[in-house]
C-alpha cells in the first residue's frame, strides 16, 4: 500500500503535477455530475418524486473533499513559489 505523503515533503514538479491531475478529475468528474444531475432533476419533475431532487443536490457535496484538496495544494505551490 502506498503511504501518504504531507505535501510539505513534496517536491513541487510532484506538486503541480498532482495539481493538473486533479484538475483533469474534477472537470470529468463535474461534467458526469452535471449529466446526472440534470436527469435526476428531470426525473424528479417527470415523476413528481421530490425526494430525487434533494439526492440530486447532495450529489454535488461529493465534491467538497476534491476542492479542499485542491485548495490545499495552490496553498502549497503559491507558499513555495513566493520563498
Amino acid at each position: 500500500m502506498k503511504k501518504n505523503i504531507p505535501l510539505n515533503e513534496l517536491p513541487l514538479d510532484e506538486l503541480k503535477k498532482k495539481k493538473n491531475m486533479m484538475i483533469g478529475a474534477i472537470i470529468g468528474l463535474g461534467c458526469l455530475m452535471l449529466i446526472t444531475i440534470s436527469v435526476l432533476i428531470y426525473l424528479a419533475i417527470a415523476g413528481k418524486k421530490n425526494n430525487l431532487i434533494i439526492t440530486a443536490i447532495t450529489c454535488a457535496l461529493t465534491f467538497l473533499p476534491v476542492a479542499i484538496h485542491l485548495q490545499q495544494l495552490n496553498a502549497e505551490i503559491s507558499k513555495r513559489n513566493s520563498n
